[in-house]
């Protein structure tokens, strides 16, 4: 069978961070990175957004009743039409970026930190213990490559570029404001 793949292109628009879920201490919480400590937004969480996405236009009445399970799969049921690589860096940033020096704070000001606590709202004092904070990403274009398999690419990338535009934001506390992104797919050239 043929393959049809195509680029997914993800502008964040604020910080994001999709965590590890192991923390560095004090309840912080660290964001995934790649081998070489940059940013990654791993496949799983992709393709995950995409089919709440997915989901929710079903509901609608947007798309046919069974097409997210179509597309996405179902646990040990149907295989899932696509498949969706981690999105990176652009690989001319992600070049000229570790071409730095290690010691070049260009790198490390990829990274921030954000803090947040309970608020006692009869007394309006910090609830004690409840400073937490996470590593955030700041705003940044990354890419994932979309893969299908067979003749139903075209259907396949055209219910895709209908989730795209309903897809506001990925990682954690995306209702509170982080992660904002825009989502287009094109053409791989070449």
């Amino acid at each position: 069978m043929s393959q049809t793949s195509r680029i997914l292109n993800i502008e964040l628009h604020d910080f994001w961070h999709v965590g590890t879920g192991e923390g560095r201490g004090s309840g912080d919480d660290s964001v995934v990175k790649l081998k070489n400590g940059l940013p990654y937004l791993p496949g799983r969480e992709l393709k995950g957004i995409l089919k709440v996405t997915a989901k929710c236009l079903e509901s609608w009445g947007h798309i046919t009743e069974g097409e997210t399970e179509w597309l996405f799969g179902n646990k040990g049921k149907n295989p899932a039409k696509i498949q969706i690589t981690g999105a990176e860096l652009d690989k001319n940033d992600a070049e000229y970026l570790l071409g730095l020096d290690k010691y070049d704070s260009t790198r490390q000001a990829l990274f921030d930190s954000l803090s947040s606590t309970a608020i006692n709202y009869e007394s309006g004092n910090a609830t004690n213990k409840s400073l937490r904070s996470m590593e955030i990403v700041i705003p940044c274009v990354l890419q994932a490559e979309i893969t299908c398999e067979g003749k139903d690419s075209k259907t396949i990338f055209d219910v895709l570029e209908r989730l795209l535009p309903l897809t506001r934001a990925i990682g954690a506390s995306r209702n509170r404001g982080l992660g904002r992104c825009t989502m287009t797919l094109k053409k791989i050239e070449g």
